[in-house]
């Protein structure tokens, strides 16, 4: 079962949540864009027709991804790490926020897996792997249950 934009704002990412970490967004999905610009008109949204971004090489400090990449196949998300890698500063880093299935919890893995639009939702290991085998050091800041029956997992990623 899918959830529309209009569900998963209200059940899964809360206005009130949402605006503690929304600033400037480059999102993949057109539909969830339009949504977002109507949501949070204060804001400004932009799609991507690629894994290019529009920005200068080392000239970004931070990167938030939040609840973004389960979206992304391995492959394309491959591209994306390279193109972080060369937008970040040297001292940059890549924040992520991510549902992730979780060793023992039968439960809130298959509802994730039922409710979750995400095709590619992954393990711990699996999303720390892939960043370090892109060239990342990573670092898990938190694993914590997220109402609804989402498991999430935020961790640090810094180019080395």
């Amino acid at each position: 079962m899918e959830l529309s934009p209009r569900l998963y704002h209200i059940l899964v990412r809360p206005k009130w949540f949402s605006k503690l970490y929304v600033e400037n967004v480059i999102k993949h999905n057109k539909e969830r864009i339009e949504y977002a610009k109507r949501l949070y008109p204060e804001y400004e949204f932009a799609t991507l027709e690629s894994s290019i971004l529009p920005i200068d090489d080392k000239s970004i400090d931070h990167i938030l991804i939040f609840s973004v990449l389960h979206h992304i196949d391995s492959e394309e998300l491959k591209d994306y790490l390279k193109e972080f890698h060369r937008v970040l500063k040297h001292e940059g880093n890549i924040l992520v926020v991510e549902p992730y299935f979780k060793p023992y919890c039968v439960l809130k893995n298959n509802c994730m897996r039922y409710f979750d639009k995400g095709n590619y939702i992954r393990t711990e290991k699996e999303y720390l792997d892939m960043f370090n085998h892109n060239k990342y050091k990573t670092e898990v800041i938190n694993r914590y249950s997220q109402p609804l029956f989402y498991n999430k997992l935020f961790f640090i990623a810094s180019p080395i």
